[in-house]
């Protein structure tokens, strides 16, 4: 019985070590000539990050042109453009020109065929 609680001793340490668990210490971890499988996941999801989007404001709204809206649809068409964020990888230009016809129609003018031109600030 002596030499059963030095083995039960012994049995314990071997299977509670560090070993056991399959972790690599760190300041090893980085000496080894192979990435692991948690640093290859980690690398691949860092190449995976896209840059963040370019987005288009408006800062203001002019109308030009013959006929002269009514200042309640100007307001609206206005407000709505300076709410929205548009994607400048895109043909934004295009997307507001379709808002503002959408709004236009909305009111009533079917046959409105607004047409943006851009000046940067």
């Amino acid at each position: 019985m002596a030499h059963a609680v030095p083995l039960f001793f012994l049995l314990a340490a071997l299977f509670v070590s560090p070993s056991v668990f399959a972790q690599i210490s760190p300041c090893l971890e980085r000496r080894l000539p192979i990435p692991s499988l948690a640093d290859e996941i980690r690398l691949q999801r860092q190449r995976n990050v896209e840059p963040p989007k370019q987005m288009v404001s408006i800062e203001s709204v002019a109308f030009e042109g013959e006929f002269e809206w009514p200042a309640s649809i100007r307001a609206q068409i206005t407000r709505k453009l300076k709410q929205s964020r548009f994607d400048a990888s895109t043909d934004w230009v295009a997307e507001i020109e379709e808002q503002a016809r959408g709004t236009l129609q909305d009111r009533g003018y079917f046959q409105a065929m607004p047409k943006a031109t851009l000046k940067v600030l």
